[in-house]
């Protein structure tokens, strides 16, 4: 009937089919439902297709199908290869990396050495530093968060934040050793910093020391400690070998430079384990740091600031600020003071100092950190006569009793070399020209005149030599001046001249090319003193780790053993105590105190008044120190130099008991 459903299929049409995998029709025209696995045959085209004929597998062209699989091929084969370089070869460094991001090895800062004086007083200390760091590694990887971070930090330390921006940009972002930014936080800031570094995760506060030099403000001693500073670019590519980073401080003057090596110490290390936002978690291991040694110098804390009063008062006097005094052991050559005004406290380059004060003391034409005790090279004037007799003497050329008519000066052809005294001091020996300067004396003895043989230009310039004139006397400071010890070589070379007798009596009274640095004559002045011997001066006295263990004294050095004979030297050292008791150091003679010394007047420019100088020892019989003093353009050494060693002699003498 109309609804009864048959239970057969519907008839469809018979119709083919392009499907390989299905079969023919049936002769009934329904196609089979069953598939057939396809075999290798499937995948190659049939001996009839051609070139760019459909494929059996999905009509994909033959040279499609071949690049894609050779493509397949190959990358395949270079990830094998990346992966086996990166086991066997750089297996080790990705290891190491990321070990890293857990493991890291941080430096510890070393105690550096104190230096003290010869009695073991302290003159510099230690004092902590609390610092503020960033770990590179740790720094936010985006920008706008370091900016952000920048602000804060900008607010707190009141700094531009696009400097501290800057700075975070410099920075090796693979290191996580601590770069310091800033020092000196105070209590209020390392709180808030401790704040700041619970949100930003590569913030470090950081305990380090920091240098402080104790002068009771008495400065002189600044130029011998020096300071300390940051290294620049140019010292941390050098020093990086030698374990210095860009935090680091180093001695950039003084002893603070050239003693580095013995006060640095040796840094410490730590390994620690730290978490994801690198906070550290627990010590793995450690190994501690390292103290400097400490060094005793030879340096008298008192003396130097005594004498440095009596410079600075003398200097007042006249009206003058430049200005220098040595105060050396003639017994060995330690040096027991040494001042140079004006000057400048190393405190303030330790703290950090700032742009203005350091334009200032480098503009200012009075030169503060220049070291004139070593550094200043001046003509002698007459402190070098007592050299000038010791060589005579040792030449035979005169004996303690030649006697020599000074009338005045002396006449070569057109020119005319004068006393200092108008008329002439009238017959002269030894000890009356060394008491009061005669220079005619000195003319005879070191170019000869007429009949009298003299030195000679040659003999004259080797005693001074062999004194230390010319030649830096290896000081542990940097900067030390050689001096000029002129000849006819050099003249000729130099100025494009003969050298002249002329040139020669002006050696002999110490004027014309000779420029020697108080150290030096100091250091000859020794050589009198003593008898004979040349000292190497020095400093440092003993050396020691922290709390006294293994102390080693240093051993004076003998640059020359026996300049002149003792016996000339003591008919020099008469002439010297002449100066003092009726010459022109009398000013000295009676102090509590036997002095034996030598002036000195040093022209030096036509229009400029001339240096002047003193240099002298004491007790006469015994010495136990040498002074010299230098005042720049102070005029007279009698007038301006001789007040300033009386003031030092007569409150040296008051500490002898």
């Amino acid at each position: 009937g109309p609804h009864h459903h048959s239970d057969r299929a519907v008839m469809l049409p018979m119709r083919t089919t392009t499907n390989p995998f299905l079969s023919a029709a049936e002769p009934d025209g329904m196609p089979r439902l069953t598939t057939r696995v396809p075999s290798a045959i499937d995948f190659n085209p049939s001996p009839s297709f051609g070139v760019g004929s459909p494929s059996a597998l999905g009509m994909v062209p033959r040279r499609r199908l071949s690049a894609w699989f050779s493509t397949v091929v190959l990358v395949v084969l270079l990830l094998a290869a990346r992966s086996a370089f990166l086991q066997l070869f750089r297996g080790t460094y990705y290891q190491a990396l990321a070990e890293g991001n857990r493991i890291r090895i941080l430096e510890i800062s070393a105690r550096r050495g104190i230096l003290g004086d010869r009695y073991g007083r302290p003159l510099v200390q230690n004092d902590p530093n609390v610092q503020l760091a960033f770990s590179p590694v740790d720094l936010p990887a985006v920008f706008a968060e370091r900016k952000v971070m920048a602000t804060e930090l900008s607010g707190l330390l009141g700094r531009p934040a696009d400097e501290l921006l800057a700075l975070f940009g410099k920075a090796q972002r693979s290191s996580y050793q601590p770069v310091v930014f800033h020092e000196h936080l105070s209590h209020q800031q390392a709180v808030r910093a401790a704040v700041l570094q619970a949100r930003w995760t590569s913030l470090r506060l950081l305990v380090a020391s920091s240098r402080r030099y104790l002068n009771d403000g008495v400065f002189s001693l600044s130029h011998v400690l020096g300071y300390l500073g940051k290294l620049d670019a140019d010292e941390l590519s050098v020093r990086r070998s030698e374990g210095y980073a860009f935090s680091d401080t180093i001695g950039k003057s003084g002893l603070e430079q050239t003693l580095e090596p013995m006060l640095r110490g040796r840094k410490g290390k730590e390994q620690i384990e730290v978490d994801a936002l690198g906070r550290r978690k627990e010590v793995i291991a450690y190994q501690p740091p390292s103290s400097g040694l400490d060094i005793t110098l030879t340096v008298d804390r008192d003396l130097q600031v005594m004498l440095e009063q009596s410079l600075s008062v003398g200097l007042g006097r006249v009206g003058k600020r430049r200005g220098a005094a040595v105060l050396l052991d003639p017994n060995n050559g330690e040096i027991l003071a040494l001042v140079s005004l004006p000057t400048f406290d190393s405190n303030q380059f330790s703290q950090g100092i700032s742009t203005t004060d350091l334009a200032r003391l480098s503009v200012d034409p009075e030169r503060p950190l220049f070291n004139r005790s070593i550094q200043g090279t001046y003509p002698s004037g007459s402190t070098v006569k007592p050299i000038v007799a010791a060589a005579a003497l040792q030449e035979n050329i005169v004996t303690p009793r030649t006697t020599i008519l000074s009338s005045g000066g002396i006449r070569i052809n057109r020119w005319y070399f004068p006393d200092w005294k108008t008329g002439g001091h009238g017959p002269t020996n030894l000890q009356l020209a060394l008491a009061e300067s005669v220079n005619t004396y000195f003319y005879y003895l070191a170019g000869g005149y007429q009949e009298f043989p003299g030195l000679g230009v040659d003999r004259l310039t080797s005693y001074f030599r062999q004194s230390g004139l010319g030649q830096t006397l290896g000081v542990e400071l940097k900067g030390e001046a050689a001096g000029l010890v002129p000849n006819p070589a050099w003249k000729q070379q130099v100025v494009g001249q003969p050298w002249y007798i002329g040139d020669t009596y002006h050696l002999g009274i110490g004027q014309g090319d000779l420029l020697v640095t108080p150290l030096q004559v100091a250091s000859f002045t020794v050589v009198v003193a003593n008898g004979g011997i040349l000292y190497k001066p020095h400093l440092v006295r003993q050396v020691q780790n922290p709390g006294g263990a293994g102390a080693q004294t240093v051993a004076p050095t003998v640059i020359r053993a026996q300049v002149f004979a003792p016996e000339h030297l003591a008919s020099v050292r008469l002439g010297m105590r002449q100066a003092v008791r009726s010459g022109s150091a009398r000013a000295l003679g009676n102090l509590p105190v036997e002095v034996a010394g030598k002036t000195g007047t040093a022209q030096w420019s036509s229009s400029r008044d001339h240096h002047a100088w003193f240099t002298g020892f004491a007790p006469v019989g015994r010495p136990e120190v040498v002074l010299t003093v230098l005042i720049e353009e102070g005029g007279e050494g009698s007038d301006t130099a001789v007040p300033v060693a009386r003031d030092f002699f007569e409150r040296w003498a008051q500490t002898r008991g």
